[in-house]
């Protein structure tokens, strides 16, 4: 069985309507991020480019994220993840899919 990857992007407010193609999404999303292990002080809002959908990914627009208790823990330590800086921070969340991957075929957009 094949693994999916699931994308998910926190996309500039006012975007929520499903697009039909990846030209349509935005090129830049709101995160919270970090650039080092630490306490909250090295958290920060910043725009990062909206990630690519490769052919078996979907990208969520997220409309409700929260932060775990993994998250917490990667954030203070990096004992679990060796991650690419910025590393962005909130695994729990829901949203629309707004684009799909050519190969994913479980999945459709809701109109």
């Amino acid at each position: 069985m094949r693994s999916l990857t699931i994308r998910v992007a926190v996309a500039a407010l006012g975007f929520c309507a499903a697009v039909s193609s990846a030209e349509s999404l935005p090129k830049k999303m709101k995160v919270i991020a970090i650039d080092a292990p630490g306490g909250p002080e090295v958290m920060t809002l910043r725009t990062l480019p909206m990630p690519t959908v490769d052919a078996d990914d979907v990208l969520i627009e997220v409309h409700a994220a929260g932060v775990a208790v993994w998250d917490l823990q990667i954030r203070k330590s990096m004992a679990w993840v060796k991650p690419r800086f910025p590393y962005v921070l909130g695994s729990d969340g829901s949203g629309i899919v707004v684009a799909i991957g050519a190969s994913v075929t479980r999945l459709s957009y809701v109109t």
